[in-house]
């Protein structure tokens, strides 16, 4: 791999950085999207605060932290992608702030992890991998429901969340 790395779509580039920036702060949906996977929720934005934003994704409210790069970027009223990889995705008991309520759909078993897929409220898929734990082997079956958390500190926001775009 190499320590600097460009990625252009279409003849234009869209952002030039170290692997590590370009998979964690990617600038864009078609970024976040070419390198690694990702999940990506059309949201609005609907608070800016100086501490994070509030959006709206899927009839629910998502808080997301602010990084100090993000700062004046977003509006409320805006569209944008809510975008996160699926080991930022976390699998919790209960509902509570930032969760999705899920229906497993496929688990694969990869000896070191389990990547599992899941409908939620069946308009969209969400890709969650876990670290494989002893405990997990009964929990994580297809057609089980689980509850999902999107951790503030683990979403990104880009700009656009437009389906069609």
């Amino acid at each position: 791999m190499s320590d600097r790395i460009a990625v252009f779509h279409q003849g234009s580039c869209r952002q030039t950085g170290t692997p590590e920036q370009i998979y964690n702060q990617p600038a864009d949906a078609f970024v976040a999207s070419f390198i690694g996977e990702t999940n990506l929720l059309s949201a609005t934005v609907e608070e800016v605060n100086p501490g994070g934003l509030l959006v709206r994704s899927l009839g629910h409210r998502f808080r997301v932290e602010q990084r100090r790069e993000e700062v004046g970027l977003f509006s409320p009223g805006e569209k944008v992608w809510i975008s996160i990889r699926p080991e930022g995705v976390e699998r919790v008991s209960d509902s509570g702030e930032n969760t999705l309520s899920a229906e497993l759909t496929l688990v694969q078993f990869m000896g070191f992890s389990f990547h599992c897929t899941a409908w939620v409220e069946e308009e969209v898929l969400i890709r969650a991998l876990f670290v494989n734990r002893p405990d997990l082997t009964a929990e994580l079956r297809t057609g089980e429901k689980v509850v999902f958390r999107l951790p503030a500190d683990r979403i990104r926001l880009l700009p656009g969340g437009d389906r069609s775009a």
